[in-house]
C-alpha cells in the first residue's frame, strides 16, 4: 500500500511533549527509578567507567519510565546524575564527558535484554499496522486507535517508536478503512 502523505493530528504539542520528553524525577520517582535490583547492579559492575556505569543506570530508569532511550548530556541531567552518584558512588565528582556511542547502544542491548524488551523494527511496525486496521474499525477517534497502539507495544515488550511512525501508522489505517467503507457505500447503495 502506498504511504498517505497526510498524517492526521493525533496529540496536541503538549500531549507529544508529554509523551516523548526526557522524565523530569521527583525525589521520590528518582529513588523508585534508579535503586538496581541485585541483577541489575551485576550488569552495571559490568560496565569498567563510572561514565559507562552511570549512563547504563540512567539508561535504565529513564527506559522503566518512559519505555524509550533518550540523548542527553550529563551536564543537562545534573539532577539525576547527582542522586545516583550519591547513592552508588558517593564522594565521586560528575563526571565531565559523555559516553562513546558504542558504549551507549552496548547499554542500550543490556537494558533490552534485562527488561525482556525489544526496539521497535519493521516486523513490529507490520504487527502494529495489523493492530491499527483491526481497532480502526472499532475505535472513532484517531486517539483511541493511537491508545491502543502503546498498549500493545506495552504488553508485547516493545519499545515506544517515534511520533511520526505512530502517526503514519494511524493515519494509513484511517485512510484504508475509509476506502473500505467507501466501496461498501458504492457497491449497495444505488445512486
Amino acid at each position: 500500500m502506498k504511504k498517505t502523505s497526510k498524517r492526521l493530528t493525533i496529540l496536541s504539542p503538549i500531549e507529544i511533549k508529554e509523551l516523548y520528553e526526557m522524565p523530569k524525577f521527583s525525589i521520590e520517582q528518582r529513588e523508585l527509578y534508579f535503586t538496581l535490583d541485585d541483577v541489575e547492579k551485576q550488569e552495571m559492575k559490568t560496565r569498567r567507567s563510572l561514565e559507562s556505569r552511570l549512563h547504563f543506570i540512567l539508561q535504565l530508569g529513564y527506559f522503566k519510565y518512559k519505555r524509550m532511550f533518550f540523548k542527553f548530556e550529563f551536564n543537562q541531567i545534573h539532577e539525576d546524575v547527582d542522586h545516583i552518584l550519591q547513592k552508588y558512588f558517593p564522594k565521586t565528582k560528575p563526571p565531565k564527558i559523555m559516553v562513546n556511542l558504542k558504549t551507549q547502544l552496548k547499554n542500550q542491548s543490556q537494558i533490552l535484554k534485562l527488561l525482556n524488551f525489544k526496539l521497535f523494527d519493521d516486523t513490529i511496525r507490520k504487527k502494529l499496522e495489523t493492530q491499527a486496521d483491526q481497532h480502526v474499525r472499532i475505535e472513532a477517534t484517531p486517539m483511541c486507535v493511537l491508545d491502543e497502539l502503546l498498549d500493545y507495544l506495552d504488553l508485547n515488550h516493545v519499545s515506544i517508536p517515534g511520533y511520526t511512525t505512530l502517526q503514519e501508522i494511524v493515519s494509513q489505517s484511517f485512510t484504508k478503512e475509509g476506502k473500505r467503507l467507501q466501496s461498501i457505500i458504492d457497491k449497495h447503495i444505488p445512486q
